[in-house]
């Protein structure tokens, strides 16, 4: 179990059909932080009910959606840099997790492009979109954020 930096383990785990988890490292959880508990209550739940609910009152659908399939995904600098490996992940039918952190937007874009080129957003069931933190953008404003790009891609 792990965040960003190991969505390759993730992916290479997942290939071999052994399941991860994207959340808070153990490292974390004994740090108070408003979301500490929530996000305890949660990895429990994955793993003692093998339950996986995500919701969230900041969607931008306006729609109350509701989709099963296998979990895939987690940073998308490493889920781009997976391209072409035989850790790509397989999504048909899947729901990819994308997050990233400190990126340009214009890498977004790029790694978003690439991502719909390959073929891997096409035949997905649901797309959930992490935290997209501390996003850089240059002196000329991309003039969308990592959402709206994301969104752009997938229509």
């Amino acid at each position: 179990m792990g965040f960003s930096d190991i969505t390759t383990l993730h992916l290479h785990f997942n290939k071999l059909g052994i399941p991860t988890l994207h959340g808070p490292m153990a490292i974390h959880w004994g740090i108070q932080h408003k979301y500490t508990h929530e996000n305890v209550a949660c990895v429990e739940e994955a793993i003692f009910k093998l339950k996986v609910e995500v919701t969230d009152s900041n969607t931008n659908t306006g729609n109350n959606l509701h989709f099963k399939g296998k979990l895939l995904g987690g940073n998308l600098s490493l889920v781009f840099a997976s391209l072409g490996t035989p850790e790509q992940p397989d999504t048909e039918n899947a729901v990819l997790f994308l997050e990233d952190l400190d990126e340009y937007l214009y890498h977004i874009d790029r790694m978003m492009m690439a991502l719909k080129r390959s073929g891997m957003l096409k035949k997905l069931r649901g797309l959930i979109v992490g935290g997209m933190t501390d996003m850089k953008d240059n002196a000329v404003p991309f003039g969308q954020t990592a959402e709206e790009i994301i969104r752009q891609h997938m229509l």
